[in-house]
């Protein structure tokens, strides 16, 4: 399996608050296990409905991955709620994905997303 970089940020869900350690001057805040996290991407391929390379991703519909990706968070499957374009950016994706509750809590925790049989680099988050 070969990989490739697109993870870009992963956010607390509903928040613009980094999922990292706390860092002064930063936004930022472990995720909690069970709660829900925003990971931002590259790379997920098309959506229902298209939406032509360089446009803004609509609002409304919105704009869905036509192949889910799989999520593994800590080394564990993670539920995905949403894959799409985000709404406002051009070629942006965001997958919303539920923090598992049985994983071990830490500053570093790995998270991958797959699709497609291509995994992306890992990225980690902080988790409480």
């Amino acid at each position: 399996m070969r990989t490739f970089r697109r993870v870009l940020a992963i956010l607390i869900g509903n928040t613009d608050r980094l999922a990292m350690p706390v860092t002064p001057g930063v936004r930022s805040g472990p995720a909690a296990r069970g709660g829900v996290v925003s990971i931002y991407a590259t790379g997920l391929g098309a959506t229902e409905p298209p939406v032509a390379s360089g446009q803004l991703s609509p609002g409304g519909p919105l704009a869905i991955v036509t192949a889910t990706p799989t999520v593994q968070i800590g080394g564990q499957n993670a539920a995905v709620s949403f894959a799409g374009l985000a709404p406002g950016f051009v070629g942006v994706y965001q997958v919303n994905a539920e923090v598992p509750g049985g994983i071990s809590p830490g500053d570093a925790v790995p998270v991958v997303m797959i699709q497609g049989g291509v995994e992306s680099n890992t990225a980690t988050i902080a988790v409480e």
